[in-house]
């Protein structure tokens, strides 16, 4: 694992979980696939960008933690009943979101702080790199 439970809670300051293990296997699973990239070539990266990568797991488990753990790995978070909204019966929110906010690749909660880890390390970009 890339990231290790001390690091998410005493470094990261991440939010406690009982799924730690799971969810971050899971976070590790989606950053490689975003990055195109093993974690073994992760780990080996420059520390700057080990660095990122290890932000980004954390903000990826601690998105899933809040939008219901283990159950918004497979997208069924924990729908709650909302009175403010009247679009027809009900209004579902999940944690205060609304689903529309949400981002999903591949069904998987894509949390934003993602994006803004990994920008700058190079990680993201699938192009052809020009000499």
């Amino acid at each position: 694992m890339i990231v290790e439970q001390s690091y998410y809670e005493d470094v990261y300051n991440g939010t406690e979980s009982n799924d730690f293990d799971r969810l971050n296997d899971v976070a590790q699973s989606f950053i490689e696939y975003l990055t195109r990239s093993t974690s073994e070539s992760l780990k080996q990266a420059p520390d700057s960008t080990l660095e990122m990568v290890k932000k980004a797991i954390c903000a990826e488990i601690d998105y899933l933690v809040e939008l219901g753990g283990v159950k918004a790995i497979n997208s069924k978070q924990d729908l709650q009943k909302s009175s403010e909204s009247y679009a027809g019966a009900y209004s579902y929110s999940i944690n205060n979101k609304q689903q529309s906010e949400i981002k999903y690749v591949n069904g998987i909660p894509y949390a934003p702080l993602v994006d803004i880890y990994l920008d700058k390390t190079g990680l993201l970009y699938t192009g052809v790199s020009y000499v």
